[in-house]
């Protein structure tokens, strides 16, 4: 289960939370990519302006390439796509735009439609 942050500007959090507690004792694997543009990575945040949704979903793609050339017990077909907020519009892009990678997608509150988001969201 490849968990997509919020942000873009957010990051993946390493500490142990119930979801992902039961994800775990459900017998999935997770993954948590901070790609460009993540809190954590500050040098390379500037090179994801303009780039947002085309690189970040690149190197995502990139890293789960290289964690099942490294992993063989992880099946290659049951790949999921999870993410709320910005990781709801970059689970979007990866069930779109990289679906041969993914058996599915869970996109939670993503932001899919700039004049929907203006007149349905909380966000000022």
């Amino acid at each position: 289960l490849v968990l997509i942050h919020g942000g873009p500007h957010g990051h993946a959090d390493p500490c142990l939370t119930l979801f992902k507690y039961m994800l775990l004792k459900c017998g999935y694997s997770i993954l948590m990519p901070n790609f460009s543009g993540s809190s954590d990575w500050l040098v390379a945040s500037e090179k994801a302006l303009g780039n947002i949704g085309k690189q970040d979903a690149e190197e995502i793609i990139t890293l789960i390439k290289n964690v099942l050339a490294q992993k063989s017990d992880l099946d290659k077909n049951r790949v999921y796509a999870y993410g709320g907020s910005y990781g709801g519009y970059m689970a979007a892009i990866m069930g779109s735009r990289y679906h041969e990678y993914f058996k599915a997608a869970v996109i939670l509150n993503g932001v899919l439609s700039v004049p929907g988001n203006f007149w349905f969201s909380d966000i000022p």
